[in-house]
């Protein structure tokens, strides 16, 4: 393999590991409006699903992140992709508007066509893990040593920040109702 290619599949591992595992920790962060998702896409069992899918988010996120993993993080994406396009396939058959928080409450969008048209991105990106994984030096171990903490302070980042803005909210409520 090229240096190039192997960097760009690198690249491609650490950018959807970060969005994975953001996106999977949002959902966690606020499980009823995923919930909500779930239901109306009209899914069987929906909390168990609405649990499973953030938690595959976040394994894939952490197998993405390790560097002898790639056939496994492949067939993660693979299955997230399939899952999503399944989402949009649903949307659009219920001929509804389904909304979902995919990254937190503050960015929900609606499902439909758009979930299918990434499909073959999500595809792409698993056949670049998949044929681009090369063993990686010290400098190499060190970086992804380095990343993956820094993926690790994400989730915290993200789980904590939707408490810090209620706190902030209760605040400045609070101070407002002392002002009056």
């Amino acid at each position: 393999m090229s240096e190039p290619f192997e960097l760009a599949a690198d690249a491609t591992r650490f950018c959807l590991a970060g969005v994975l595992l953001y996106s999977g920790s949002q959902k966690l962060a606020a499980p009823r409006a995923f919930r909500a998702t779930v239901i109306a896409l009209g899914m069987p069992k929906p909390r168990i699903v609405a649990a499973a899918l953030p938690g595959l988010e976040i394994i894939t996120a952490l197998v993405l992140a390790l560097p002898r993993a790639q056939p496994v993080g492949a067939a993660l994406l693979v299955i997230l992709g399939l899952a999503f396009a399944g989402a949009g396939v649903l949307a659009k058959a219920r001929r509804t508007t389904v909304t979902c928080a995919c990254f937190g409450q503050a960015r929900s969008s609606r499902l439909g066509i758009r979930q299918l048209v990434y499909l073959p991105g999500w595809l792409g990106a698993a056949f670049l893990v998949l044929r681009g994984g090369h063993q990686p030096g010290v400098h190499q171990s060190l970086l992804i040593v380095a990343l993956t903490g820094m993926c690790i302070g994400t989730v915290k980042l993200a789980l904590t920040f939707p408490a810090v803005r209620e706190n902030r909210i209760f605040v400045q409520a609070s101070v407002r109702e002392r002002s009056h």
